[in-house]
């Protein structure tokens, strides 16, 4: 009996944690609780690939640039050299305010 309790317990762990790992992004808030977690020198342009484009150059001063609309109406910025290294600036500008997050 304590093992199948144990085990359960166990699944019913395992089952929450997968749902907080999906959890979505998709505002400011989300977006910077999200970084905070994970690690700003662990962040990843495939972290973002599910939001909006709005811009995307490649050839600012040899550096990539996308520019992603959040769900709040705020853009997030992430700057970076090249698609094969982790973002070097991720800026969030909501209106007048600009956030720095690296």
């Amino acid at each position: 009996m304590k093992k199948a309790l144990f085990l359960f317990i166990l699944i019913l762990l395992s089952f929450n944690m997968a749902a907080c790992t999906n959890k979505q992004i998709s505002t400011t808030e989300d977006v910077i609780k999200f970084i905070e977690e994970k690690g700003k020198d662990n962040v990843d342009w495939k972290d973002f690939e599910r939001f909006e484009r709005l811009k995307d150059e490649e050839q600012i001063y040899d550096s990539v640039v996308n520019v992603y609309k959040l769900d709040d109406g705020s853009k997030l910025i992430l700057t970076g050299n090249g698609y094969e290294n982790k973002p070097f600036h991720i800026n969030i500008v909501d209106g007048e305010k600009e956030i720095n997050l690296k």
